[in-house]
Order: C-alpha cells, then structure tokens, then sequence
C-alpha cells in the first residue's frame, strides 16, 4: 500500500506539472492558456498543502497514520479533486 501511495502520489505531481509546461513521457505538451495555467495554480496550491501528508502516510505503516493526517487528507481531498476535475474539462472545452 505505502508504495502504492507513493507512486500514485509521484504520478499526480508529475503530471500536474505536465500538463503546465510539458512532459514527452507522458505525451502531455503543456498549456499557455491563461485560464487552465490559472486553475492548474490553483490545484497546486491545494496540492502543495495535500502531498507532504501524504508524504507523511506513505512511509510508515498504515495503523501509524496520524490521526491529525486522515483528518486533513479527508478534508483536503474532496477540493483538490473537484479543482483538478475543473482543470480537465478546461482542456475538453478547447478540443471542442
């Protein structure tokens, strides 16, 4: 599970960034619209906050989480997801 978290975790960060200035591996070239760069700021804000918990949760066992951690992994979640979510249906506006 902890590498599982990790790498999921790795995966989101890296792609956040890609989708703002460009990743070959992933096949993502990046954005210069103004709008989307906006609202992937504002996912990186939320996840600036969200990944050094889940940092945290990745490297011990999950009965040692701290409770003050899945608390705020609960709380943060949910917005960082529907921000994110927003982000993705930018994109599918522009294809459109």
């Amino acid at each position: 599970m902890k590498s599982n978290l990790r790498s999921t975790a790795s995966l989101f960060d890296r792609t956040l960034k890609g989708l703002l200035d460009g990743d070959a591996d992933l096949e993502l070239p990046g954005t210069k619209d103004e709008a989307i760069r906006t609202q992937l700021g504002v996912v990186a804000k939320l996840w600036k906050n969200f990944q050094p918990i889940v940092e945290r949760a990745s490297s011990v066992d999950v009965e040692g989480v701290a409770k003050d951690d899945l608390v705020q992994m609960s709380k943060l979640n949910l917005p960082l997801l529907k921000e994110m979510n927003m982000a993705v249906k930018m994109y599918e506006q522009l294809e459109q």
